[in-house]
């Protein structure tokens, strides 16, 4: 599943609570949960556990998953719709930052995922938990293909 992602570019990077997700490849038409014609990218990858944009070179943090959760400690004096567009507009100027065209990935011992990019920025996941509980996915979107499903007691398609 990860080799479809790529030579692709990610076109989307956006949140929905406490997950990250990564549209990849190519525009597609699908109908949403309410009934309209909305276009996502032809791949996902959905990740729920601690991650990082780098910028390799530098060694400096672009954006984490802390600096999207930073913004939910303010939901005292905010609602959530003011959390998810802070969130969402981090992950658009990051997105808005160039073209990230993913060139290759590697999967280490733990389930750890790099997807390393054409720009010099490389997105690591870090698998956080020994249990059955998901960390990540990858899939193609609106399809009947199994997902790539990495959680703390290892990697399966489901």
């Amino acid at each position: 599943m990860l080799d479809k992602l790529l030579n692709n570019k990610i076109n989307y990077l956006g949140t929905a609570a406490n997950m990250l997700c990564i549209g990849v490849g190519n525009a597609i038409d699908v109908i949403d949960w309410k009934g309209n014609l909305i276009k996502k990218s032809e791949f996902s990858v959905h990740v729920q556990c601690p991650w990082r944009i780098i910028h390799n070179s530098t060694n400096k943090v672009i954006l984490s998953a802390y600096d999207i959760d930073a913004s939910k400690d303010l939901a005292d004096n905010i609602n959530n719709d003011e959390i998810k567009n802070t969130s969402q507009k981090k992950c658009k100027e990051c997105l808005d930052s160039g073209d990230k065209i993913i060139t290759d990935y590697n999967i280490n011992s733990l389930g750890d995922l790099k997807l390393i990019l054409d720009n010099d920025e490389i997105i690591e996941i870090y698998v956080d938990t020994c249990g059955n509980f998901e960390c990540w996915r990858a899939f193609k979107t609106n399809s009947n293909e199994k997902h790539l499903v990495m959680s703390g007691t290892g990697l399966e398609y489901e």
